[in-house]
């Protein structure tokens, strides 16, 4: 079975904190850098195993990423995309993941419960996610409220991931590791992978090498510790550095 490192993207791979050679990311409401050290880093690994990137992205948001990565000769095994319910090329994947879920007649439903209630919610540029629902308000307050009025309209087919202004409802089946596992799973084991965010936790509670950041969600990090796994001591771009040179001793060790 082949091996396979997977890895985020916002947070993990690239940082807002400016790099004067930093690789530029345009991002939704703020732009962040990749540093150029992360990404050979990532060459190394490359020759070391197979890369998976798994992120909350749309296709359309990580044309950066992609164009710094084919500039470099970086091959990318498989893209998962929108916090695990897409998977480039595999289009059964989302196809089970929406099945029951008439993703437009919801947005359409919301939309129309927004406007009617005179709620500050706005959709974010059409088309560029194609299985989750992205919604921005004007105050933090507004997305509990909003949430909870949402309720009947969500019937239970959904997760969310709320922060102070913003809201992404998700397939109830999409995940991560799921995607991974399923579409992936039958050639490849998971022996390293990195992530920052509660949306990462079964990607590194089932990797055999887990790996974070100091800045992670406290429950990552004390998973990634516990298990004995690398979590970098320092934040930003240093991190990244520091956890992709543990990776790249692992798979030098050939420990898996």
């Amino acid at each position: 079975m082949k091996t396979a490192f997977v890895f985020d993207l916002d947070g993990t791979l690239n940082h807002a904190e400016t790099l004067p050679d930093g690789l530029p990311i345009r991002g939704r409401t703020t732009d962040s850098f990749m540093s150029r050290q992360a990404l050979t880093l990532l060459l190394e690994l490359a020759e070391l195993t197979d890369l998976y990137v798994a992120t909350g992205r749309s296709l359309a948001s990580t044309a950066d990423f992609r164009k710094h990565f084919a500039a470099a000769g970086l091959r990318i095994s498989g893209w998962i995309l929108e916090h695990g319910a897409i998977v480039e090329q595999h289009p059964e994947w989302q196809e089970r993941i929406l099945a029951g879920i008439d993703l437009a007649d919801l947005k359409s439903q919301i939309k129309e419960f927004g406007q009617r209630n005179g709620w500050g919610v706005d959709l974010e540029k059409e088309g560029s996610h194609q299985a989750v629902l992205r919604y921005t308000v004007g105050k933090p307050e507004q997305a509990t409220a909003f949430l909870a009025c949402l309720s009947d309209l969500l019937n239970n087919q959904f997760r969310v991931v709320a922060e102070p202004c913003k809201i992404v409802l998700i397939p109830k089946q999409a995940e991560k590791y799921a995607a991974f596992q399923t579409v992936f799973g039958k050639t490849h084991c998971l022996c390293c992978a990195a992530g920052d965010t509660l949306d990462d936790l079964t990607l590194l509670k089932n990797a055999a090498f887990p790996l974070t950041l100091h800045s992670a969600y406290s429950p990552l990090l004390r998973l990634v510790q516990q298990r004995g796994g690398f979590a970098a001591a320092s934040a930003g771009h240093e991190g990244t550095v520091a956890m992709l040179e543990a990776a790249v001793l692992q798979f030098k060790k050939n420990a898996f």
